[in-house]
């Protein structure tokens, strides 16, 4: 009987650990150098990136510095068209850029993201007078674009800029952990019973 006590509280310590909360965790850090190029509504980057599993992204960033005009950016993750982005803004949010240099954008999100290939961007509002600086990255995305306006739309960009993204990858479902705790409820029973 003591064995079996045993057993059972080593299961609900597993269960318990399992159902922990999880962390939040860096879906992207590309890093930065200190050599940076011009971001304003002329152009302005995105990168490319993949999650294996659903992720709760609470902060988007780039690291960079504005120099003149308006002060608002917004930070945006849109869809994967192959080799650029698609048209379709998932989750976006304006933040306002400090003129000291370091990493920028919203954070308190709650964008929720299934696994997929995405892109991370920091964007310069349409007819925005913001001009800055964002930094190239000590390790670029494999896949990297501009934005024009001239001609408008989305092309490659060979060397690719600094993005972070953060964000909580999601639990499993509560229907999964009651299916496990009714599967090790019958083990216990089955076990018992010899």
């Amino acid at each position: 009987m003591a064995h079996q006590l045993k057993l059972i509280m080593n299961l609900v310590a597993l269960l318990a650990l399992l159902a922990a909360p999880a962390q939040a965790t860096m879906v992207v850090d590309t890093g930065y150098q200190s050599t940076n190029v011009g971001i304003e509504q002329n152009f302005y980057y995105a990168g490319k990136f993949h999650i294996d599993q659903e992720y709760l992204i609470s902060r988007v960033q780039g690291y960079l510095l504005y120099q003149s005009g308006a002060t608002t950016l917004t930070a945006a993750i849109l869809n994967d068209a192959g080799s650029t982005p698609g048209t379709t803004t998932i989750w976006s949010q304006n933040f306002t850029a400090t003129s000291t240099a370091g990493w920028q954008g919203p954070s308190a999100l709650s964008w929720y993201l299934p696994a997929g290939d995405y892109w991370v961007s920091i964007e310069v509002l349409s007819g925005s007078t913001f001009v800055g600086r964002q930094y190239f990255p000590a390790t670029a995305l494999a896949q990297n674009a501009i934005h024009r306006l001239s001609p408008p739309g989305w092309g490659l960009d060979s060397a690719g800029k600094s993005f972070q993204v953060e964000g909580t990858p999601v639990p499993l479902p509560p229907t999964v952990w009651l299916l496990g705790a009714g599967l090790l409820g019958l083990g216990v029973r089955r076990f018992r019973r010899r």
